[in-house]
């Protein structure tokens, strides 16, 4: 049986509610909840929402929300309103209210240490549920390539949660993010928006079950998902090249986050692949707009970050 924090819960039901933005949610100054009057929300002690009246939408568990105006998402600049919306509710309308999520690629710069522990778990790894599955997905001989300088590419190799499964994994190029949650504080008694960068942090240690600092996160920039109306907060995550092993050994059998294992790449050869052909990528071709490499200013600010020419 789920826990319901009955605080956090009594709080979001003595708020104002409204069914849409048109009700006037978009230009409040008041705490206002996005939810229908004639259903019933909890706040579970696991921090997500529990609805009772929303017909199949109710068998979801899912985040809380804070409704955003975005002004500029290249710089990720935006106006952050009252307005509160459980994650069920809020994508069932169309046009979904804008809201914020984060994205972020997993980066390392290949150094001569580690080198040989690298190669070994390349030549071990043994995946082979499809063609593409396998931990090096470029073509080329990871030996002749791996050279001191060289930035790779850690990716999760997704067995659900989108359109992977345990027999279909498909290649995420992402290490970690989501939904940018809005949860609630006990020390305040109110409900504030995560941190990008900590919410980055918490799914890279759930999804990977690495303790990844603050300081090796960078915020690279944004854009607008016109598809799920979402300000998209791009991260470069930094890990040192020798802990590669590491994420591997704590991605395998995550079974509980739809993870087992990474892929591997260079950034400049798995980028290439992906432009030419993103069937074996999570979401597939129809998510390629969705997805950083569609945003040639984003790639420039990666690779000026990086010091290498794009």
């Amino acid at each position: 049986m789920e826990r319901i924090n009955r605080n956090a819960t009594n709080y979001l039901n003595q708020l104002k509610r409204i069914e849409n933005i048109s009700n006037g949610g978009d230009s409040s100054n008041s705490p206002t909840l996005l939810f229908p009057q004639n259903a019933d929300l909890f706040y579970t002690m696991d921090g997500v929402i529990k609805t009772k009246g929303l017909g199949a939408l109710d068998a979801e568990r899912k985040d809380l929300l804070t409704h955003i105006k975005i002004l500029d998402p290249l710089n990720v600049s935006y106006v952050q309103t009252e307005m509160l919306m459980p994650r069920t509710y809020a994508e069932s309308l169309d046009p979904i209210p804008h809201h914020i999520s984060t994205q972020a690629i997993v980066l390392c710069r290949m150094s001569e240490q580690g080198k040989d522990q690298l190669l070994d778990l390349l030549m071990h790894t043994r995946y082979h549920k499809t063609s593409y599955d396998k931990i090096w997905v470029e073509d080329n001989n990871p030996k002749k390539i791996l050279k001191p300088g060289e930035v790779l590419i850690i990716m999760n190799r997704r067995i659900g949660g989108w359109d992977g499964s345990p027999e279909r994994p498909v290649i995420e190029l992402l290490g970690g993010g989501g939904h940018l949650p809005t949860v609630w504080s006990r020390d305040k008694r109110n409900y504030c928006q995560m941190d990008p960068i900590e919410s980055i942090v918490k799914e890279f240690k759930e999804e990977l079950k690495y303790s990844l600092s603050r300081k090796n996160v960078d915020i690279i920039g944004g854009f607008h998902n016109f598809i799920s109306n979402e300000l998209v907060i791009l991260c470069c995550v930094f890990v040192p090249f020798q802990k590669i092993v590491d994420i591997q050994l704590g991605a395998l059998n995550n079974a509980d986050q739809n993870t087992d294992g990474i892929y591997l790449g260079t950034l400049k050869g798995v980028l290439k692949l992906y432009s030419e052909n993103a069937e074996s990528y999570a979401g597939g071709e129809k998510a390629k707009e969705a997805n950083f490499p569609s945003k040639p200013e984003l790639l420039r600010r990666i690779y000026n970050r990086l010091t290498i020419d794009a």
